[in-house]
């Protein structure tokens, strides 16, 4: 089997600071569980990020 991908989407309409936060929670998070990060894109008017990680 070949590298796996995954997209994760995470979101606050609300605060950037608290996006920010969300975002490094998870990426402690899945960097534990042996992904690597692939992207990181950040959607500002959205207060949106998608993160692709891959193992």
């Amino acid at each position: 089997m070949g590298k796996q991908f995954k997209v994760i989407e995470i979101s606050h309409s609300w605060s950037l600071k608290k996006l920010r936060a969300k975002v490094e929670y998870e990426l402690n998070r899945v960097s534990k569980d042996g992904w690597e990060i692939v992207d990181i894109s950040f959607i500002g008017s959205m207060y949106t990020a998608m993160i692709t990680i891959s193992k």
